[in-house]
């Protein structure tokens, strides 16, 4: 009987498509990796380097081979790296995320031992098999960061510079402004951040505003914006209006549009002085007077004025209408844009009786003169009213009366002495030196002249002897002397009152006013200069025609100047 042999086999299936995907899967993070355009590294959970991409590779310096196996300190400056196992083995230990899963700013070190800024993404990864990696994405930001400290030094530069300048977007509201804005107007700049521009500008222009940005926007008509320098008047925080020059620039493609005022400092100061000092004899007019733009809008008002039932708040800054009957208020504007066309002289050079409005609504008849008292190189008319109240209330018995009213009201100091220096006139606002009015009628002037007080009779006499004014019919900035001792910081313009003989000698008449706050904003004038100076950077201010006004130290060493570069052209260099 033959023998039969059987052979046996036996076969096993396994269901391998969880293996293929997660191995195409993971193929395809491969490729992923390698494709990406931002440096990326993975992790094993004691931070050693297993896999970096073509990217990691260029931007640290290290090749693949030289990578794997390292530990993730090598790409870490030193007082980053001492540390880092301790942060693994905290977040081991407690599970308290503070790296992973979030992005952060680090500073990364290339092989070379070059230092430089970076963001990281750190993600923890959790295969099927229960094997955890970190994989970390890594992005250069050396450009971003020195973009980024660009514009911290432009703002700080723009912080420090003595030319006012406010930002604005396309509805009015100021987004920036800067130190020297904030005191040009006298608003802090948190109170005008968030706020209209509007608010500055005087009624009349105030009114358009809005429809000016909105004609721009529709038709991009340059006339303001982009524009030469124009003449403007703003609104300070005290409800005056001061003149500057304006020169407005949009910043392309960002919806915002800078203003840079043009202010020389120290004319600034001498304007301010001049203004102030004239404001003060002007207040103590006796009959009401006004002084108004070529718009109508008043622009000082006399303390007289108040025969009218307003403070100079209520009048000062609004326009003139505010005072005048219906059918004048109607014709007023008409009236003066006609003459500052035609320079016809109807109303403007002549004396007319009118009806002036109060504030209860009173009409009262009064004698007017008005007149044309534009100084040389203003930009833009100014006018003078003067006002006689032409109902018999007014009586000239009571000038002298309403003279000493006048003068006790007015907030500028007024001191006047006799030809020898003694005291024979004050008001309330002496009160800046602490003396009561009693304390200082009879005495000499000196006592408030602080470290001149030695020299001030031989000033006065030398005046009488020879006639040369040094201080007489000039400003002048000087230092006073308070009760306490104290150093004041003082405006002051003096002014003769001829008299006729030995008999009835000169007196003379100061106007005085606190320049405490102006001498804080030349010391900080002079500080922003210094601070300009210490700017590495080379500066340069220069005006609309290229002509140097301001530069720093830099800027001449940088190009190499031996003279003073102000008021050259800036196509010198």
């Amino acid at each position: 009987m033959f023998g039969v042999q059987w052979t046996k086999f036996i076969a096993y299936a396994t269901d391998t498509r969880e293996a293929y995907l997660a191995e195409q899967s993971n193929a395809l993070n491969e490729v992923a990796v390698d494709m990406a355009d931002l440096p990326f590294v993975r992790l094993s959970l004691t931070g050693k380097i297993v896999r970096i991409n073509k990217e990691a590779e260029e931007c640290f310096g290290y090749t693949t081979r030289e990578a794997i196996g390292m530990n993730i300190k090598m790409f870490m400056p030193e007082h980053i790296a001492s540390q880092h196992d301790g942060y693994l083995a905290k977040y081991r230990k407690t599970g308290v995320q503070t790296v992973i899963n979030t992005t952060t700013r680090q500073t990364a070190v290339r092989k070379n031992g070059e230092e430089f800024p970076v963001e990281i993404c750190v993600r923890e990864l959790k295969e099927a098999d229960g094997q955890v990696w970190y994989c970390g994405s890594i992005r250069d930001i050396t450009s971003r960061t020195l973009e980024e400290q660009e514009l911290d030094r432009a703002k700080k530069i723009v912080a420090l510079t003595s030319e006012p300048m406010v930002c604005i977007d396309t509805k009015g509201i100021i987004v920036e402004l800067n130190g020297a804005f904030s005191q040009l107007t006298g608003f802090e700049m948190n109170t005008l951040v968030g706020s209209n521009i509007k608010m500055l500008m005087p009624e009349e222009v105030a009114i358009k505003h809005d429809q000016y940005l909105k004609s721009y926007l529709k038709t991009r008509e340059r006339t303001i914006i982009g524009g030469e320098p124009r003449q403007v008047s703003f609104k300070t925080r005290r409800g005056e209006l001061t003149e500057t020059s304006i020169r407005v620039q949009e910043l392309e493609a960002s919806g915002v549009y800078v203003g840079f005022f043009s202010i020389d400092f120290q004319q600034q100061l001498l304007s301010e002085t001049n203004r102030k000092t004239h404001e003060a004899l002007f207040t103590l007019l006796v009959n009401p007077t006004i002084m108004m733009t070529h718009l109508g809008t008043v622009k000082v008002a006399s303390l007289s004025c108040n025969t009218f039932g307003y403070t100079q708040d209520e009048l000062v800054g609004h326009n003139i209408t505010k005072i005048q009957p219906p059918e004048i208020a109607a014709v007023h504007d008409e009236i003066l844009e006609t003459y500052v066309k035609t320079r016809v002289q109807h109303v403007i050079g002549s004396e007319r009786r009118i009806k002036v409005k109060f504030k209860n609504g009173q009409q009262v008849e009064h004698r007017i003169i008005v007149k044309e008292v534009t100084p040389p190189g203003h930009p833009e008319p100014l006018f003078l009213g003067e006002l006689s109240d032409m109902s018999g209330e007014t009586l000239s018995a009571n000038s002298f009366t309403k003279m000493n009213s006048l003068l006790k009201e007015s907030p500028f100091a007024i001191i006047k002495i006799n030809d020898v220096g003694i005291i024979e006139l004050v008001n309330t606002a002496t009160s800046m030196f602490g003396y009561s009015s009693e304390e200082l009628i009879g005495q000499n002037v000196k006592m408030l002249t602080g470290v001149h007080k030695d020299k001030h009779d031989s000033y006065l006499k030398r005046y009488k002897d020879t006639g040369v004014k040094t201080v007489i019919d000039t400003f002048r900035r000087v230092r006073g002397e308070t009760k306490e001792g104290n150093m004041l910081e003082i405006s002051l313009t003096v002014r003769e009152l001829k008299g006729s003989g030995e008999s009835f000698p000169s007196t003379y008449v100061a106007c005085l006013s606190d320049a405490s706050e102006q001498a804080k904003i030349e010391a900080a004038h002079t500080q922003s200069k210094f601070m300009m100076n210490c700017i590495p950077l080379p500066l340069v201010v220069t005006d609309t025609k290229g002509v140097i006004t301001s530069c720093s130290v830099s800027f001449e060493k940088t190009f190499g100047w031996k003279v003073n570069p102000v008021g050259h052209n800036i196509t010198s260099i």
